[in-house]
């Protein structure tokens, strides 16, 4: 049976996300676990929930179901009655991993995707910080499924997996109006001054509200990155900024992108700069970073990925 172009194509990025999915979570039995402490405490937790000695009763009822995030209250439990949960989490890994970079691959060149699996921020993002990862598969899916019963099922799922859905999706919705009702290079002077105001929020409002719920996340003054760590970034989203007048070819789905990764670069410039942990949103901005370089004119994105391939660089050096 012959094989239509479409279908071969489908196919190739069906076997390029499984091989570099597969590679990216292999990296801890290479590496050792000890660079990705989360994992650890991801099974301790899984350990206390199965007690009962860390959730009780009430904090499945009424305002704290909702931020007690049930969905991976629920993996976790299934885990620690697993006889392998390093294995569970490599599947969700797996599948997290895979979600994404198809997300990616099929908006960009293939290549791209190899600098993505070989930076740290992603590594870290798919081996540790699990619970980010996943629910963030779960919120790619719900914005790119044409049927509103499904997005909205994989919306919930998000939510129930890491309250930090409930965030994107609120900034999700902002950008896009905004992107629908001004002009791109309006949207994103708009886009980094809500990125400003996000962060003076989470520096003097969030833990109050957190603290009220009686989320045990209260604290978010801790791990917060260098200001050189974070402003490298920042730059990298800044060029999206010189090359706007390419005005991001094929559709408005591409500008949201670029509305979205600004918001998040400036957020965590910002958080840096109030002390704050931020890290979680880099992570969560890096693949849709590859997007956007991929859409610039020519000589700015040949900067933009010479820059990243030589701090990528660096960081592996420091990282292993």
């Amino acid at each position: 049976m012959k094989i239509s172009n479409y279908h071969a194509k489908l196919i190739l990025k069906f076997f390029i996300c499984f091989a570099l999915s597969l590679f990216v979570v292999s990296i801890p039995y290479f590496i050792g676990f000890d660079n990705f402490s989360d994992r650890d405490n991801y099974v301790i937790r899984a350990g206390l929930l199965l007690s009962g000695s860390e959730l009780g009763p009430s904090s499945w009822v009424g305002l704290k179901l909702l931020v007690n995030e049930p969905l991976w209250a629920g993996i976790l439990i299934f885990l620690s009655l697993h006889p392998d949960p390093d294995l569970m989490l490599t599947l969700i890994s797996f599948l997290s991993a895979y979600i994404i970079l198809y997300f990616v691959i099929t908006r960009v060149n293939p290549l791209y995707a190899i600098l993505i699996v070989t930076n740290p921020v992603f590594i870290d993002l798919i081996n540790s910080q699990i619970r980010t990862a996943l629910a963030m598969s779960f919120l790619l899916l719900a914005v790119t499924l044409k049927r509103r019963v499904f997005s909205i099922i994989f919306a919930v799922l998000g939510v129930g997996t890491h309250t930090v859905a409930y965030y994107l999706i609120f900034i999700y919705h902002l950008l896009k109006r905004i992107n629908n009702q001004l002009a791109f290079k309006e949207a994103l002077i708009v886009s980094i001054s809500f990125g400003v105001l996000a962060s003076v929020f989470f520096a003097f409002g969030l833990q109050t509200i957190l603290s009220f719920v009686g989320d045990r996340r209260a604290d978010i003054s801790v791990g917060s990155s260098s200001l050189l760590y974070s402003g490298f970034w920042f730059l990298s989203a800044s060029l999206i900024f010189i090359g706007y007048k390419n005005d991001f070819r094929l559709n408005g789905v591409n500008k949201l992108i670029a509305l979205f990764i600004v918001f998040l670069m400036t957020q965590f410039l910002f958080n840096s700069i109030f002390g704050l942990y931020g890290s979680r949103f880099l992570a969560i901005g890096f693949p849709f970073l590859f997007i956007c370089i991929s859409l610039l004119r020519v000589r700015v994105k040949l900067v933009s990925l010479f820059l990243l391939f030589i701090y990528q660089s660096i960081q592996l050096l420091y990282w292993w």
